[in-house]
C-alpha cells in the first residue's frame, strides 16, 4: 500500500495544487509539488513598451490550458537553455492582460530579468514563479505604472537578497 503524503495536515494532490496556484499561494504550491510552479514558452514580440521605458521584459504567451495564478505580479526565477548551458536569472513576472497599455486581451506572461541583456526572441524559457508581489491593475497611465514597477523591482532585489541560498 502507498501512503498518501501530507502537508500541514492535508493530503497532497492535484485538486490541492491547483487550488493553491488558482490562490496565488506560490510557496505552498512549491511545497506540495517540491519544485516551483512554472510556466513554460517560446519568448515573442511584444509591444516593447517595456524597453521605451527601460524595463525590458521578455514576454510568453501561455497555452490557453495552462493554470495561471492570479493576474499580478510575481517575483520568479527564469531557466534559459538547458544542461551546462542553462543560465539561470531572478526576475519580476506580470501575469495578465495589461490593462493600462492598449491590450488585445490576451494574458500574457512578462518577465523582466534581473541583471541580463540579450536577445531572447524564439528561445523557449522557463518561468519559476516563486512569490506573489501584488494584483495586476490599472494605472493612470505609463508614468505611474513604470513608478510602480520601480517599486516592484526594489522590492524583488529584496526579495531576492533575502532568498541568496535558495
Amino acid at each position: 500500500m502507498i501512503r498518501k503524503v501530507e502537508l500541514d495536515g492535508k493530503v497532497i494532490s492535484s485538486t490541492l495544487v491547483r487550488s493553491l496556484v488558482s490562490e496565488g499561494r506560490m510557496e505552498e504550491a512549491h511545497r506540495a509539488l517540491g519544485a516551483p510552479y512554472s510556466v513554460l514558452g517560446r519568448v515573442l514580440h511584444g509591444q516593447a513598451l517595456g524597453r521605451r521605458i527601460a524595463i525590458p521584459t521578455v514576454n510568453q504567451i501561455p497555452e490557453p490550458e495552462k493554470l495561471l495564478p492570479p493576474f499580478g505580479v510575481y517575483f520568479s526565477r527564469v531557466h534559459i537553455g538547458s544542461g551546462a548551458q542553462e543560465k539561470i536569472y531572478d526576475g519580476m513576472t506580470n501575469i495578465g492582460v495589461k490593462p493600462t497599455v492598449e491590450s488585445d486581451g490576451r494574458v500574457t506572461v512578462e518577465t523582466h530579468l534581473y541583471d541580463f541583456s540579450g536577445d531572447l526572441y524564439g528561445q523557449t524559457i522557463v518561468t519559476d514563479l516563486l512569490t506573489f508581489r501584488r494584483p495586476e491593475q490599472r494605472f493612470s497611465g505609463v508614468e505611474e505604472l513604470k513608478t510602480a514597477m520601480e517599486g516592484d523591482l526594489q522590492a524583488g532585489r529584496a526579495y531576492f537578497d533575502a532568498h541568496k541560498a535558495h
